[in-house]
């Protein structure tokens, strides 16, 4: 009966939240591939309310599903989040790597995909006979195992992004790092579960615990969210122009992404460890939200994005025109730690600082 609740609620807040993120924009947010991450998760939950009450044999196009999407949860909670806070993009390659599990499994399942309803049915009538058994728990386990490792790389990617960036701009992202620790734990425990317990039993427990880590993630974002809105809406009351939420026509953005441009052209701007887009946005005397959008279709990045490829043009300059070591380039760059620098400046150039140097001295 608990388990029902949970995961027909689940089942219905991945919807509401869906739609939710859908109109993140308005705080100056990219959610579009967070709410698809909900939709996938809803077809996820149904499934799981399905097997959980037995009535797969009513849907029998269902069967099989669960674990090939379930190899699309992790790859794309990756890409969502990264462009949700507006992170520097994961390595492109990575990227591709966290989706081969997934088509490696459409292509061995495919027969069975195409195969007709009452060939389904003759599977889910034989579902508990040991093969059967032993293919499931594999790919449980298999499925529980991609995605823990994958959580674990989300979370490594955003301590090294939080050592880059000055700590103003992770305060939400070091309350999602803990969330992400509960996420990652419960998948191991959800490991142990297929090696301790009937693989049904594993199946539904773990799925419950998912959809509560869920549904609180998604309602913890729908309230800070909300919360910034509404302080955003407060503010625009004491001064409607410099806080209007209207879309910006193609000359306004022009000229206000000139002035980011000329402002993030001096050192006491760009190279300042603690900038954040609050302190551009008051230097260009707009609202968060109008910074942002302007960033966002000037550029084509985030914030986040365009800080990290402004520094890194700067250190470019000073290894090519300086003898400086590297240490001093790091610094005077406007990065806070050698090994932030290294790895940025490895993600964009692809060559660390000091490759870069040798290969311009030959």
């Amino acid at each position: 009966m608990i388990g029902n609740i949970i995961i027909s609620g689940a089942l219905l807040q991945c919807f509401v939240v869906s739609y939710f993120f859908l109109q993140s924009d308005k705080i100056g947010r990219n959610g579009k591939y967070l709410s698809l991450f909900f939709l996938l998760n809803s077809i996820l939950m149904f499934i799981n309310f399905l097997v959980y009450n037995q009535a797969l044999d009513r849907y029998p196009h269902f069967i099989k599903l669960g674990f090939l999407l379930a190899f699309l949860v992790a790859p794309l909670f990756m890409i969502a989040i990264e462009k949700y806070f507006g992170l520097p993009f994961e390595n492109k390659i990575f990227i591709a790597l966290s989706f081969i599990p997934f088509l490696f499994l459409l292509i061995y399942q495919l027969p069975f995909y195409l195969s007709s309803s009452e060939e389904k049915l003759v599977y889910l009538s034989q579902i508990n006979n040991p093969q059967h058994e032993l293919e499931r728990r594999i790919l449980f386990t298999l499925t529980f195992v991609f995605n823990a490792l994958v959580f674990i790389r989300i979370y490594i990617r955003f301590r090294h992004l939080s050592e880059e960036f000055s700590k103003n701009n992770f305060i939400e992202q070091q309350k999602f790092q803990k969330n992400l620790i509960v996420l990652i734990l419960w998948l191991l425990a959800s490991i142990s579960f297929a090696l301790i317990f009937d693989i049904e039993i594993a199946e539904n427990l773990s799925s419950l615990g998912f959809a509560l880590w869920m549904i609180a993630f998604a309602w913890q974002r729908v309230y800070l969210d909300q919360s910034e809105l509404n302080q955003e809406t407060k503010q625009s009351l004491t001064d409607p122009e410099k806080y209007k939420k209207s879309f910006l026509n193609e000359d306004k953005v022009n000229e206000l992404g000139l002035k980011i441009n000329l402002l993030l052209a001096k050192d006491e701007i760009l190279l300042d460890s603690e900038l954040t887009l609050p302190k551009l946005a008051i230097q260009m005397n707009i609202s968060n939200h109008i910074c942002s959008q302007v960033i966002n279709r000037y550029f084509d990045k985030s914030f986040l994005e365009l800080l990290r490829e402004k520094r890194i043009y700067k250190a470019l300059e000073l290894l090519k025109n300086t003898e400086l070591p590297i240490l001093r380039i790091c610094y005077d760059s406007g990065f806070n730690s050698k090994n932030s620098f290294i790895r940025a400046f490895r993600e964009v150039t692809g060559k660390t600082p000091s490759e870069f140097r040798s290969q311009l001295r030959n």
